[in-house]
């Protein structure tokens, strides 16, 4: 049985943060374990939202979940690059070829 993917649009960093707080939301947790985060709106990323990404990334992880990000700025994409996060994140260019990208 195939398992859902929980796209998710973010709004804003704030939104961001809410959402992917452990003790709000664990989208994981569910029957989901494929999670695809579309950044498009995202414009600016500070440290602390930075370390939201992270702690979401390592509890989807330790859940068995998979977390992808897709629709990246090239801003945001040069603070992955420059923090070395780029080779910890999935970054996909569509969120189509994020959820495609699952059945590899």
């Amino acid at each position: 049985m195939a398992r859902p993917c929980w796209h998710w649009k973010v709004a804003s960093c704030w939104a961001l943060k809410a959402m992917l707080c452990v003790r709000n939301c664990r989208p994981w947790s569910t029957t989901a374990r494929k999670l695809v985060l579309n950044m498009n709106n995202i414009e600016y990323i500070d440290s602390a939202e930075l370390g939201t990404l992270i702690e979401a990334h390592l509890n989807a992880k330790s859940q068995g979940a998979s977390l992808k990000l897709c629709h990246l700025r090239s801003k945001l994409q040069e603070v992955l690059q420059i923090t070395r996060l780029a080779t910890v994140f999935q970054v996909c260019n569509t969120e189509a070829g994020a959820v495609a990208s699952f059945s590899v």
